[in-house]
């Protein structure tokens, strides 16, 4: 199967960028070289993205590495400015979660509903994330990052919606490879076609290569010492 790839434009590369950039500082990537070569394709790469949908498909993760994938998702609105939109897919058994009816400003009141919501990213077998891809294309977003661990029911059938569906690449399709199974080279290269044929960039993150979160400094000796001589 042979797809044209799409070029996208110099402000469409920025929108990606930025917000891919987000995500990987949240998971631990090194951003220095992602932002060097993110100059260095585009002059300007600070406008803010406006609209962005995260479509989370945790099947085959055990639970704690979904509770890994929340905590990035959490810190990638939490970057966003009130002028951004954003929406959040969760592909599950039963069909598809959606934060909100349609793309919403991510305003503070719009990331706590975020919490609540999250709760439902629970460990699952494999379901079908074509229904999350077509929703979230209603919207028109700029862009979709699309974030997965294993293979499809059907990679196929998957890279060929994706294109019909996003006939002219107007919305760029980031994706990223969750902890891939070592025997499960697919994936990869699906995500990778459906970035390419939209003129987004896929990625492969290992949970082992994600820091752990900073622990809190402890108090100077000196403090802690007046307060036991009270």
């Amino acid at each position: 199967m042979k797809f044209d790839i799409p070029t996208p434009s110099p402000a469409r590369r920025c929108i990606s960028n930025i917000v891919l950039a987000i995500l990987l500082t949240c998971i631990g990537v090194p951003k220095s070289a992602f932002a060097q070569a993110a100059a260095r394709r585009d002059p300007d790469p600070t406008a803010p993205e406006k609209k962005v949908i995260f479509i989370i498909d945790g099947a085959g993760l055990p639970q704690e590495k979904l509770d890994v994938v929340a905590d990035q998702v959490r810190g990638a609105i939490a970057t966003f400015k009130p002028i951004q939109l954003f929406n959040i897919i969760i592909v599950n058994e039963n069909g598809i979660s959606v934060l909100f009816p349609e793309l919403s400003h991510a305003t503070p009141e719009s990331k706590r509903r975020f919490e609540p919501f999250i709760k439902q990213l629970k460990k699952s077998s494999k379901h079908d994330v074509i229904p999350a891809l077509s929703r979230a294309l209603k919207e028109q977003p700029d862009l979709i990052f699309l974030l997965a661990h294993e293979s499809f029911t059907d990679n196929d059938a998957v890279i060929k919606k994706a294109r019909e569906i996003n006939p002219k690449s107007m919305t760029i399709i980031d994706t990223l490879a969750f902890d891939p199974p070592d025997d499960d080279k697919a994936i990869g290269d699906t995500l990778k076609t459906i970035a390419r044929n939209s003129g987004g960039t896929m990625k492969v993150v290992k949970t082992a290569d994600i820091p752990e979160p900073a622990k809190p400094a402890p108090p100077p000796a000196h403090a802690s010492s007046r307060a036991g001589s009270r």
